[in-house]
């Protein structure tokens, strides 16, 4: 791509996402919701806060709610009254979302030990929340002793989305991937990172995609354990609110606006050397105990063809003659997506990478097609997108 065709950031870009904004877990619109209880940690500490975020999406922190109840706010130089709204902001942050689950808490497996209070908090976990929760203000305030707490006047309830609260009730926390109920800190310090950058080039591509918001940070005063590498700090991340697709599935029907618009975005950022495709979505025919398979994810996939001849079939019809491997496309996007023009929400961007160059063949994950298989391009198809000099991010200085 010339200078002359570059993108150019004109668009002046909105403070933050303008939603929705949900309000009450009702909002989530998830009938397969469940009901859980928490506990709150006793050592919890903000480690980072979007301030100005937070008091777009919750009136009841600005400081003129604030002073209603907190006759300090009323000193007359304002850097004092901000090092008093940020103190508040801080612990109101660790009341409603230094959260863990009653299961997680009750189990050091794969965790040091986790001090809470006594108090069960209702919380609620959507399908496929596999360390994931959603607190409701009002739920939690009302879980406060009585003298703890607070009446936010005409706006009193919101959601949180809490990312690293623990396993459900009916699961035992491992040490296989995701399974462990837990967050690293560090893992949520490059997941916010890596959505600041993701955030960037939507800005300068002038595109109507962006992520949700996150809220802040949190580290929880314990550690988790790892069969071969050291303790590492717990962190949890705390979100805005938002719909997940409905039953918490991530992959999208064959020919749907979802499965066009996860390809238009994976190749979008491509143009920035940068892509949501990693070992865990890569599909592979290569021979396993004696035979040729389809792999994902790096297990066989079984159930998918009757027998032999049927594979072979299904190879031909995609083109396939022998082994290899293709990257499978992971933008995971909230419910409501558009098209014409592309509109569309990320969620979750720990797992995505930077590269000089892409050299694997591309495919389109779909949920009702055999292999996931919703179509791919390789490295000779016009369409195949490489990183473009002027534009991709330097991975020499990002390592």
């Amino acid at each position: 791509m010339s200078e002359m065709q570059r993108p150019t950031p004109r668009r002046c870009p909105l403070p933050f996402p303008p939603g929705p904004l949900l309000r009450t877990i009702e909002a989530l619109d998830e009938p397969a919701i469940k009901t859980e209880t928490a506990r709150r940690l006793k050592s919890a500490r903000v480690v980072f806060a979007n301030y100005e975020l937070l008091e777009h999406d919750f009136p009841q922190l600005q400081v003129p709610s604030l002073a209603q109840s907190h006759p300090e706010f009323h000193c007359p130089e304002p850097e004092q009254q901000q090092v008093l709204q940020r103190q508040m902001i801080d612990a109101w942050l660790v009341r409603n979302g230094a959260l863990v689950s009653e299961r997680q808490a009750s189990q050091e497996l794969v965790n040091t030990p986790i001090e809470t209070d006594s108090t069960p908090v209702p919380v609620y976990r959507p399908p496929l929340y596999g360390r994931s929760l959603v607190a409701s203000l009002r739920d939690n305030n009302r879980s406060l002793p009585p003298e703890l707490q607070t009446d936010w006047g005409s706006e009193p309830d919101g959601l949180i989305d809490i990312k690293g609260a623990g396993v459900a009730p009916s699961a035992t926390p491992s040490f296989k991937l995701h399974e462990s109920g837990l967050l690293h800190l560090e893992e949520a310090i490059d997941d916010l990172f890596m959505q600041t950058i993701i955030e960037a080039i939507f800005r300068h591509a002038q595109v109507h995609f962006e992520t949700v918001p996150t809220y802040a940070l949190l580290g929880l005063g314990f550690e988790n354990l790892h069969h071969f590498r050291p303790p590492r700090p717990a962190g949890i991340q705390l979100r805005r609110g938002h719909q997940r697709p409905w039953g918490g599935g991530e992959l999208p029907a064959y020919g749907s606006d979802e499965q066009l618009v996860k390809f238009e975005i994976a190749m979008l950022l491509r143009h920035y050397g940068m892509t949501s495709s990693s070992d865990a979505t890569r599909i592979e025919f290569a021979s396993r105990d004696g035979r040729f398979r389809a792999i994902y994810g790096g297990h066989p996939l079984i159930g998918h063809f009757r027998n032999d001849e049927h594979f072979q079939g299904f190879l031909e019809r995609i083109g396939v003659s022998g082994p290899g491997w293709f990257d499978g496309v992971n933008i995971q996007l909230t419910r409501h997506v558009a098209r014409q023009p592309s509109r569309a929400q990320l969620v979750d961007f720990g797992h995505y990478e930077l590269h000089d160059r892409f050299e694997s063949p591309v495919v389109s994950l779909v949920r009702d097609r055999q292999v996931r298989w919703g179509g791919a391009i390789g490295p000779d198809h016009p369409h195949f997108v490489q990183p473009i000099p002027q534009l991709a991010l330097p991975v020499r200085s990002w390592e």
